[in-house]
């Protein structure tokens, strides 16, 4: 992997520049890209195979169907609004002085939002 260009400053020690090249530039951009892309891929929605026996030849068939999740966590929830996840986590609460519109679900001990309750909160909202 290249490294980001350095020059050595009176003392001995790395400084980093702070006039670079064009072709320095690319370089750089190339390796955030590099850095950026599986993370942007672990984004996407997952995918599932599945296995399908068509008519009498039974022939297993594998197919690729996207798969949403139907029940997102506080974080992907606060996402999916648009809003913080402290706002979400605190109004979410029993004990909450302005509670969430939305109720969430417990299930194995994790706190999970419908995104069809998300979608119908949503919908109500007045627009501006």
């Amino acid at each position: 992997m290249p490294s980001i260009p350095f020059t050595k400053g009176q003392t001995g020690q790395q400084e980093m520049r702070t006039e670079f090249e064009p072709k320095d530039i690319e370089r750089i951009a190339d390796m955030v890209v590099e850095k950026l892309i599986p993370l942007i891929q672990d984004q996407q929605p997952k995918k599932a195979l599945i296995s399908i026996d068509r008519d009498t030849k039974k022939e297993n068939r594998n197919i690729i169907r996207e798969r949403k999740p139907r029940m997102l966590s506080v974080r992907e929830s606060a996402g999916y609004l648009g809003i913080a996840e402290k706002t979400l986590r605190n109004r979410s609460g029993a004990k909450a002085e302005n509670p969430f519109p939305v109720k969430s679900k417990h299930i194995g001990g994790k706190v999970l939002f419908d995104v069809k309750d998300l979608d119908a909160y949503l919908d109500k909202l007045p627009t501006t």
